[in-house]
């Protein structure tokens, strides 16, 4: 019965206008989306006034300093990041991009690679991998990015500087056995704490929407495993035990000087970085990593959220 009136009230027109609002909330409201959200997620109210967690001073950033940071917000765009990578003298490290279309008319699909990963330049998980282009179903892929267009990515979680970015769909090459990925929390210019990201190797699907599924290591610079979040692969939960050492990139120390670099001015930033084709490649740079709302053990959210010292606002 009570399935039924559920069922009912989703068809009014007062639910419907109640959905659009929800919608809209991230775009006119943000503060306010971040607090709902906030609160569902860690049961507790978000602190804007004063904030001293790692996640309340990332939500602060998100809705007071990054929208109005004009280096983060070319930065933080996958297409821009090029930009920025040759203003700090480092073109080389960039992932390459093949092609890059305001729209998907641009798209001419028998001149794309058989292998390439399709992208929004200004959005997370907003991604295709192609394996083989013969087997891939053109039509589904371009209305896919079509829809992608469409989307205000950067009002769905209140990251207002996204939506300051120009959207454009971006092919990159395909590069082969990517395997893990690392990632360096830098808070006020200096490298912090390692992420480390094993992507399932053995999830070989042709055609991959959104992110692979993948595993979490949290560690400090001297490898020693803080935390062990599994996600989508179990195996990561077996072979990695808190209070034990990882083992690290023979090239951590020149990822953590190029950290320094690229996190030069910026209260927070993450640098990812993978090994591709034999060399060191950045993947992106994230400014408000899991959009304010990654869970994290009690000790990174405060010995990380009282390191993070918040600039004032201009």
């Amino acid at each position: 019965m009570l399935n039924n009136i559920k069922q009912l009230l989703k068809k009014t027109f007062l639910y419907r206008i109640y959905r659009w609002l929800l919608r809209q909330e991230g775009k006119w409201f943000p503060a306010l989306k971040a607090k709902r959200e906030y609160k569902k997620i860690f049961r507790k109210k978000l602190n804007l006034h004063n904030p001293q967690l790692f996640t309340e001073k990332i939500n602060w950033l998100k809705l007071y300093y990054y929208p109005n940071d004009h280096l983060a917000i070319l930065a933080g765009d996958k297409w821009g990041l090029h930009s920025f990578l040759e203003m700090k003298g480092l073109a080389e490290i960039a992932s390459p991009i093949l092609y890059a279309f305001d729209s998907v008319e641009e798209i001419c699909w028998k001149s794309l690679p058989n292998k390439f990963v399709i992208k929004k330049s200004n959005a997370s998980a907003f991604n295709i991998v192609i394996r083989d282009k013969e087997k891939a179903d053109e039509l589904e892929v371009i209305n896919t990015v079509k829809r992608w267009m469409k989307i205000p990515f950067g009002y769905q979680a209140g990251e207002h500087h996204y939506e300051k970015m120009q959207p454009k769909i971006i092919i990159e090459k395909y590069i082969e056995d990517v395997g893990k990925e690392w990632r360096l929390w830098c808070i006020n210019g200096k490298p912090e704490i390692l992420m480390t990201v094993h992507w399932n190797e053995e999830d070989q699907t042709n055609i991959k929407v959104g992110h692979l599924k993948r595993g979490l290591i949290y560690s400090n610079l001297e490898g020693v495993i803080l935390d062990v979040r599994d996600h989508d692969i179990d195996e990561v939960k077996k072979s990695y035990v808190v209070g034990e050492k990882l083992e690290l990139p023979i090239d951590l120390s020149e990822m953590i000087e190029l950290s320094k670099v690229l996190s030069e001015g910026f209260p927070f930033v993450r640098v990812d970085f993978f090994h591709g084709e034999g060399r060191l490649i950045l993947g992106e740079l994230t400014f408000t990593a899991a959009g304010g709302f990654g869970k994290y053990i009690q000790s990174i959210e405060e010995e990380f959220g009282e390191k993070l010292i918040l600039p004032r606002l201009k």
